[in-house]
């Protein structure tokens, strides 16, 4: 006979046996008479929103050396691609779209005021980048870029590419345009 996990939990340790028991009880008591969610664990909705259907979709395209466009073949790849566009969006949004910093203006206008012996025990402390790291990023850029092409990069371009889907499903490119370059040398 097969032993459940409760059955296991209540020979070895009764009060934690209550404590998840009632865990699961409110959980459920809430969700459904309450109709609420009152911990992640059942948050059912949290990835379930509808994507809303647009003309047009924008994304960065990045090209090294005059033509080679930044590719990723493999899905193992993933957390390269994401740390190498992620960041070249950030960049792009803050520094050439001039964009407000969420971060930093909750970190200065919320986060500060309301934590003032942290701020004065730590005056130089700050959770955000400022010009000083932003115009070192396109150096540190173009020397990670290096090592994920294995190859000496020169140029830097990046693109906001726009592209429509068609009713049939196909993908037409509507425009590019530069809105970054980055050449050291």
């Amino acid at each position: 006979m097969a032993k459940s996990y409760f059955i296991s939990l209540f020979k070895a340790n009764k009060t934690l046996f209550v404590f998840v028991l009632l865990f699961f009880l409110i959980n459920i008591v809430a969700n459904v008479w309450f109709v609420t969610q009152i911990t992640p664990i059942y948050n059912w909705s949290l990835y379930s929103s509808p994507v809303k259907s647009q003309e047009t979709y924008s994304f960065l395209k990045i090209q090294y050396n005059h033509n080679k466009v930044l590719k990723f073949k493999h899905t193992w790849e993933e957390p390269t691609k994401l740390f190498l566009l992620n960041t070249m969006n950030l960049f792009v949004a803050l520094k050439v779209e001039k964009k407000s910093d969420p971060i930093k203006e909750h970190y200065i206008n919320s986060w500060l005021p309301r934590h003032s012996t942290f701020h004065a025990a730590f005056k130089g402390f700050k959770n955000y980048n400022d010009d000083k790291e932003f115009n070192r990023f396109p150096y540190w850029y173009e020397r990670y870029l290096e090592q994920v092409v294995n190859e000496n990069v020169t140029q830097i371009d990046v693109y906001e590419t726009r592209v429509g889907v068609l009713k049939d499903g196909t993908v037409k490119q509507a425009n590019s345009k530069l809105i970054y370059s980055y050449n050291e040398r």
